[in-house]
């Protein structure tokens, strides 16, 4: 049996879904370090974050045109592979109806979710940024997996999901590999730079939380079956929510006086190409891998950002952590652990999804049977 076939990497779907991991993955990571340099010109995180997810717009058009090319093609069959409750109204209703196209926008449960979720996901996306200008992309990086403690906190409370001692462990095992990490972060820094990098490891921790509380609210506003939700025009609302809401509030601000930092058209251009990569590409990616190797081995391949971030950061950046042995055993132990907490929350959940659809099916066996019993007396 060879290597490939020994890890089940058998197809070449399966090999260009690991493929977008290790890239969306790379894309993250480096996306970081470039946030880290754009800010330190002198850039505003809140400048960055808006340039970033107003892109995700990006997706809406992209909608549209799919919508028309499909109903060119074949009209009839266009409207019955609609997305059924999470469809726009088409371009002709737009059109010839725009009042009532507004109406059943307004009445769409993604639209009505993306906008409860739109402020949780600008927040968790900002406090991320600004935490990169006061601590290494190292620190955020394993920092931001806690996020994982905090979905699974959320889901128990808001979706009753089930509670279980491993999950528990995990839990545990995040929390404490999150307090060496940032304990590491506090002693390998000078007293005069200690109480920022502080600052930083908690804004990265809020940024986990707020995650955390987007994941969950999808999941709770969201109904259904995941390929039967249009992702992908989820994120394009949420792209033109934060444009059209956002963009005017920052310009309202700067004509108040407001400074947003040094911004020429050249560090705007990078923006540009920095959110198309990070945010519109990478996210296609994910999405394309979930499909192409599945979400658990897709979710927990993220875990590759952390030897990235560890490797990348010590060559380009030479960060604080690397001042001692001791703070250099603390932030590599920290981050194993979280990683390997990470992994097993990622693992049960599939094994408990996998038990449940094997309930479901014996279940549906069960009941076969006897209603054919019924239907032949």
């Amino acid at each position: 049996m060879g290597l490939r076939e020994a890890f089940g990497l058998v197809g070449r779907d399966r090999l260009l879904g690991l493929f977008f991991v290790v890239l969306v993955s790379c894309i993250w990571v480096f996306s970081s370090f470039l946030v880290q340099d754009i800010e330190a010109i002198g850039v505003n995180p809140v400048i960055i974050t808006f340039v970033s997810n107003s892109l995700f717009a990006l997706y809406f058009p992209v909608y549209w045109l799919s919508q028309y090319i499909k109903s060119r093609r074949n009209e009839e069959k266009a409207e019955t592979r609609d997305n059924g409750d999470f469809a726009l109204p088409s371009l002709e209703s737009w059109r010839s109806e725009p009042g009532v196209a507004l109406r059943a926008l307004f009445q769409n449960p993604l639209f009505r979710a993306a906008c409860q979720v739109a402020p949780l996901w600008f927040f968790a996306q900002l406090t991320f940024n600004m935490s990169l200008s006061r601590t290494s992309v190292t620190s955020n990086t394993i920092l931001s997996s806690a996020s994982s403690l905090f979905t699974f906190l959320f889901s128990v409370l808001m979706l009753s999901e089930r509670f279980t001692y491993f999950k528990l462990s995990c839990i545990l095992a995040l929390m404490v590999g999150t307090g060496m990490v940032t304990y590491s972060d506090a002693t390998s820094h000078g007293t005069q730079s200690s109480s920022s990098s502080l600052f930083g490891d908690i804004l990265c921790l809020i940024s986990a939380v707020l995650y955390g509380l987007y994941t969950v609210n999808i999941r709770k506003q969201i109904e259904g079956d995941d390929e039967a939700v249009p992702m992908t025009l989820f994120f394009g609302m949420m792209g033109t929510l934060i444009a059209c809401i956002v963009g005017p509030m920052l310009a309202w601000f700067a004509m108040l006086g407001f400074s947003f930092g040094t911004l020429g058209w050249s560090i705007f251009g990078i923006l540009i190409v920095k959110g198309c990569l990070d945010n519109v590409l990478s996210d296609y990616l994910w999405a394309r891998s979930i499909l192409l190797i599945g979400p658990t081995l897709a979710t927990s391949g993220l875990a590759l950002q952390v030897p990235i971030a560890v490797v990348s950061d010590a060559l380009i950046k030479h960060p604080a952590w690397m001042s001692s042995t001791l703070t250099i055993l603390l932030t590599m132990l920290g981050g194993c652990i979280i990683v390997g907490a990470f992994f097993g929350l990622n693992t049960n959940d599939s094994h408990e999804k996998l038990q449940q659809e094997e309930e479901q099916g014996e279940a549906h066996h069960e009941h076969v049977p006897l209603a054919r019993r019924e239907n032949a007396s």
